[in-house]
């Protein structure tokens, strides 16, 4: 399989065995079916402390496929940090030792997109210390080229967020719904579910199991005073990665003292269809 991605046009070199809507094709998907490590040629890991002062240290073993799922562990245990430098005022530097390890993953090089619809069927954590997280994300300076968060879940809450530039530097404007999850049936958050992304030049809208959680009009430009991409439509110019991770604690995450020493976020697949356009061509049936 191969992807060509350029700004607002994918194509799918590969026929898919099925379609979710014939007015769409699949350009990439992973269904999480082969037990062992993530694909190489779909994801990178990330490794090591990345954002938001969170407890874990993201590394590479804690991304496994298992049982048809993707399966993020975090896993209570001192990692010690290579990055550490004594009286380093750095978050990421002045921990001698991680207290959690976990996974996160993106297609940074391998996939990116402009529009389209993103499937992602995930069993979300819901654990007070836990966050985990479906989103995307531009490539470039954050957030100039906007981001998406079909799915964030900390604090009782499921959340579904857009970002763009506010004025100076590292200054986002959020767009965000919150959905408490005790407001869900019983027994919600022992079954998969289905978080649904539909991006068009006109119209971005975040559902849950088909029900609709938050729009935003992608027409809106990153505000005056932004030190990058001032007076751009970040969700009309910037090819989007996929991201999935499961972070601890933090400044959204909350305490971890009550957190079992392991616990899982499972995905089960995550698919990202385009419309079909009459000049596309025709699938060679190989």
């Amino acid at each position: 399989m191969k992807i060509i991605s350029a700004v607002g046009l994918v194509i799918f070199l590969a026929s898919p065995a099925s379609e979710a809507d014939p007015a769409y094709k699949l350009i990439f998907s992973d269904e999480f079916n082969t037990d062992g490590p993530i694909d190489p040629n779909k994801w990178v890991p990330e490794v090591g402390f990345k954002r938001n002062s969170e407890d874990q240290y993201y590394r590479a073993e804690n991304l496994s496929q298992s049982g048809g799922n993707l399966a993020i562990t975090a896993k209570r245990e001192q990692f010690p940090n290579p990055q550490y430098k004594q009286g380093s005022s750095d978050w990421k530097q002045n921990r001698k030792h991680a207290s959690w390890t976990s996974g996160s993953m993106n297609t940074a090089g391998k996939f990116d997109f402009l529009y389209g619809r993103i499937e992602c069927r995930a069993k979300v954590s819901n654990l007070p210390g836990t966050w985990p997280a479906i989103w995307t994300v531009g490539g470039g300076k954050w957030p100039s080229t906007g981001e998406i968060d079909i799915m964030e879940n900390y604090g009782g809450n499921i959340l579904a967020n857009f970002a763009y530039a506010g004025g100076g530097r590292f200054n986002a404007v959020w767009d965000s719904k919150k959905t408490k999850v005790s407001s869900f049936p019983p027994g919600w958050v022992n079954d998969f579910h289905i978080w649904t992304l539909e991006w068009t030049p006109d119209r971005a809208v975040i559902l849950l199991d088909g029900v609709e959680l938050n729009s935003f009009d992608p027409t809106t430009k990153n505000r005056p005073g932004s030190d990058h991409n001032p007076g751009v439509a970040p969700f009309q110019t910037f090819s989007q990665l996929l991201w999935l991770n499961l972070a601890i604690g933090g400044k959204a995450g909350g305490s971890t003292a009550a957190l079992p020493d392991e616990t899982h976020y499972l995905v089960d697949y995550i698919r990202v269809y385009q419309k079909v356009e009459a000049s596309d061509p025709k699938p060679s049936g190989k």
